[in-house]
């Protein structure tokens, strides 16, 4: 089953690429050593005369001195950190535009600033790690990874990690893999739990846990990045159908201190909610009902509460909070926007439907930037819930619709966003593609063959290069006895599957994603049975990795094996159509 999800290290060693002969070091060890002792004096004038002497020393003290930011005695610390940001922060192999950076980080503006100058502020900083990460080809990536580390100010080290994670291109991240994290540090042990997020979520998760409990302890911090922690490890819990420990886990961050959407209502609160109506009830319900109490003006809260009141068998409660919901949101076209987002983001289809109609039915207000490109969102939107409802004649139409007013001016960027909240650009051509197959499903389903063949000729020329649509359409082509493009439709989708699994090779789920085209696609059927293999090794209690190694085994004329595995992914999740179907499928092969 395709799953729905896709440094090099430094090391601080200076003295090694300083040029700074080995007896010359020795001594600026032992003189460093004493200056930071006396960091600590009750003398004031001591105190600032060790740290000028330490600045002076330059390069070669980095090492002692970034230790002392970890000192227990917590002047010592404070004054280590101050003097930490006059010294330099590039190192001799950093590229030119990094130094150029790096040279005036502790200063940092974007029309420059004197080298080394009196320690900056955390703007400053943050600021300098926007403009790392923000050069092309990855430039500022080493020198992000080190600052993550090295940064004297909490803030800042997990500004640098929320560079990382957004910035990355998926081939990045993946190198922390082959080390292991500093002990006892949660921003570093956040980015790689980062990195091993997609690859194996149970190696991520105890990082991940380590950065959001050590956070968690700092009162009323404010992290966004450890938002997204949160995020990534109730997604775990929720996927493995550890509810409570999920809900466990919100709770501590609406406790804390979460985000708030534009109503100010806590998106933990609003998490809890969902997460109750979708699988509840989780113990504590009536714990976190009773949090609702000052947002029942919010319509994603009312919606929340309808869905727990059917779950709950309540229909009167729910139709009436429903009502509520509607009209919370009636005079605000904006809102209506977010409502609808939140909504389809829940996996309630019909509502989200309902409310981005409403949006696109109401008239322009002033209360919105950017009117056109929302719009065009809204009819994107509207076709991924067509997508989700199997309407695929309605998902080319709502997707066509938000192109044309794209051609009108709207200013609509085409990204693609993964689960680190990384999006980089898809070309026009590929939505077009997918637009093309959305109308070939919809002419096959009306079994309307002049609209199949013209539809399947426009797909055909942009060369898509979409696994789904790769799985669908290959093999109506071999059927129609058109090898050729069969093939030619394979290649395009493995090549641009296989490059990004070559580059991170031990990823499960990308594994998993080239043996699932390929059984589907009845191509490179002996591959296919060693990566669905490998992924299952890595990742044994995954229900859709599994599944996919029982396909590759139907394929291969293994029904008997094919029912066995099948049976093992449905244990893991029971109620799962897709799957239950699948060993029908797969006993009637089985049976013959």
């Amino acid at each position: 089953m395709k799953k729905n999800s896709s440094a090099t290290w430094w090391v601080i060693g200076l003295l090694a690429v300083s040029g700074v002969p080995c007896a010359a070091a020795e001594t600026a060890n032992h003189r460093a050593d004493d200056l930071i002792a006396n960091l600590a004096s009750d003398d004031a004038s001591a105190r600032r005369a060790a740290a000028d002497q330490l600045v002076a020393l330059g390069v070669p003290v980095r090492p002692q001195v970034l230790e002392a930011t970890h000192s227990d005695d917590p002047e010592t610390a404070a004054q280590a950190k101050e003097v930490l940001l006059r010294l330099p922060w590039s190192q001799p192999d950093d590229p030119p535009k990094v130094k150029e950076i790096l040279d005036r980080y502790a200063n940092f503006s974007d029309s420059g600033g004197p080298p080394f100058a009196a320690p900056g502020s955390v703007d400053d900083r943050k600021e300098a790690l926007q403009a790392l990460a923000g050069l092309d080809n990855f430039l500022g990536w080493d020198a992000l990874v080190r600052l993550v580390y090295e940064d004297p100010d909490n803030d800042v080290r997990w500004e640098a990690v929320h560079q990382l994670r957004t910035h990355d291109d998926g081939l990045h991240l993946i190198k922390l893999r082959r080390t292991d994290p500093p002990a006892d540090d949660p921003p570093m042990a956040a980015l790689y739990g980062i990195a091993w997020l997609d690859a194996d979520p149970g190696k991520a998760k105890p990082l991940l846990e380590q950065a959001v409990d050590a956070e968690f302890e700092q009162a009323g911090a404010d992290n966004p990045e450890l938002d997204f922690c949160v995020d990534s490890l109730v997604d775990i819990d929720t996927d493995a159908r550890d509810f409570s420990a999920a809900a466990k886990l919100l709770r501590r961050q609406l406790a804390h201190g979460g985000p708030t959407d534009r109503q100010d209502v806590p998106v933990p609160l609003l998490n809890l909610l969902v997460l109750q109506a979708n699988f509840g009830p989780v113990p504590g319900l009536d714990q976190d009902l009773q949090q609702t109490a000052n947002y029942l003006g919010s319509p994603k809260v009312q919606y929340a509460l309808a869905r727990i009141d059917l779950r709950e068998q309540r229909p009167d409660l729910a139709a009436a909070a429903r009502k509520a919901a509607d009209a919370a949101g009636s005079n605000s076209r904006l809102l209506r926007f977010d409502t609808g987002k939140f909504l389809s983001d829940s996996g309630w289809y019909d509502e989200a439907v309902s409310e981005f109609k409403a949006y696109l039915a109401m008239p322009p207000g002033d209360d919105q930037d950017d009117e056109e490109a929302t719009e065009a969102n809204a009819h994107f939107e509207l076709a991924t819930l067509a997508v989700a409802q199997d309407d695929d004649l309605m998902a080319a139409q709502e997707k066509k619709m938000a192109m044309s007013m794209v051609g009108g001016g709207a200013d609509v960027s085409f990204t693609r966003t993964d689960s680190h909240g990384r999006s980089w650009p898809v070309p026009q051509d590929q939505i077009w593609a997918d637009i093309e197959w959305h109308y070939l499903k919809a002419a096959r389903k009306q079994h309307d063959e002049a609209g199949v063949e013209s539809h399947l000729a426009a797909l055909l020329k942009l060369l898509p290069t979409d696994e789904d649509i790769a799985i669908d359409v290959a093999p109506m082509l071999r059927e129609q006895g058109r090898a050729g493009d069969a093939q030619r439709l394979f290649n395009d989708a493995y090549n641009d599957a296989k490059a990004r699994l070559d580059a991170d090779p031990e990823n499960a789920a990308l594994m998993n994603g080239v043996a699932w085209l390929e059984a589907k696609c009845d191509e490179n059927l002996p591959e296919a049975m060693k990566l669905a293999t490998a992924a299952v090794n890595a990742m044994p209690d995954n229900a859709a990795i599994i599944d996919t190694l029982a396909e590759v085994n139907f394929h291969l004329g293994n029904y008997a094996k094919s029912v066995e595995l099948e049976k093992r992914a449905l244990a893991l999740e029971p109620d799962d159509s897709f799957m239950t179907g699948q060993l029908a499928r797969f006993e009637k092969g089985a049976a013959k």
